[in-house]
Parts: C-alpha cells; structure tokens; sequence
C-alpha cells in the first residue's frame, strides 16, 4: 500500500480530487485485506497467503497515470 500511495501522490497527471480519491481507494482495499488476514476463515498458510495475495493484486491496480495531454485539451 505504501509503494501505491507513493506512485499515485508522484504522478502528476492527476488531479487533487483523482489523487485523493485514488488514496481513499487504497486505503479501503488495505484494510479489507488486513480484515480477510484476519478472518476465521483464513485457518491456515494457504488461506492466509491467497487473501495477502488478493489484497496485493487489488491494491496494485488502482494507480492508473491520468492522461495530462487530455486534461490540457479539456482547459
């Protein structure tokens, strides 16, 4: 989550209200992770590394680079 974080407040191409909604973002699918590691149903490695690995997978898909050219074209 950090590693996201810190791409997201890096990329210029967003704007403050896209930055901060992608932030928001990683912060929930961080903590919907933490509760799926914490499950009782997570009962052993597997089920414990599968949710790590899910949370990973989702956290590491909500930076996308906004497109800077075409928020020059909409001003």
């Amino acid at each position: 989550a950090d590693a996201e974080t810190k791409a997201i407040n890096a990329d210029k191409s967003l704007t403050t209200a896209k930055r901060n909604e992608k932030l928001q973002e990683v912060a929930t699918k961080k903590t919907e992770g933490e509760r799926a590691i914490d499950a009782p149903t997570a009962d052993d490695a597997d089920k414990v590394a599968a949710a790590k690995n899910d949370a990973l997978n989702k956290i590491n898909n909500v930076h996308t680079a906004g497109d800077l050219n075409s928020v020059k074209q909409a001003a």
